[in-house]
């Protein structure tokens, strides 16, 4: 009701999560801070209305949807189904870890920093990402790929 009165088009609803996808974190977070206007004006209609974000709980989702874009645009590139993907597969694992490092180091809130430190210690586990760093298969798919 709320986004009709404001001139948007076709309503936006609130997405949830799947925990099964990872990406539909991000999706969710996406559309939550898309709709921030509108919640924050539905909430302030209501007698009696629920406790909202708070400025820095805002702060810190904007900031985690920066910091997952990056993974979401790995997923949509290796998840193509018209072309052959092992091939890129080393170049996004390190351009997602480049990613993260860089990241590491702006000025994100202390929660955010926290998050891309574990996703980091992810990264460098040798059990994890080792194996796919040292696959012969997949160095030979990205050595014969003339895009690289």
């Amino acid at each position: 009701m709320y986004q009709t009165s404001n001139g948007s088009k076709a309503p936006k609803k609130l997405m949830q999560d799947i925990s099964t996808r990872w990406n539909s974190t991000y999706y969710m977070l996406d559309r939550f801070v898309e709709l921030e206007d509108a919640i924050r004006g539905t909430l302030g209609l209501l007698d009696n209305p629920p406790q909202t974000l708070s400025a820095d709980e805002w702060k810190i989702t904007k900031e985690l949807i920066q910091m997952l874009r990056p993974f979401e645009e790995a997923t949509k590139a290796v998840s193509g189904s018209k072309y052959m993907t092992a091939s890129i597969i080393l170049v996004i694992s390190q351009g997602l870890k480049n990613v993260c490092e860089q990241m590491a180091r702006k000025n994100f809130t202390v929660e955010v920093i926290n998050v891309l430190q574990q996703l980091l210690s992810g990264m460098n586990h040798r059990d994890r990402w080792g194996v796919i760093e040292n696959s012969k298969t997949l160095v030979r798919c990205t050595f014969l790929d003339p895009r690289f």
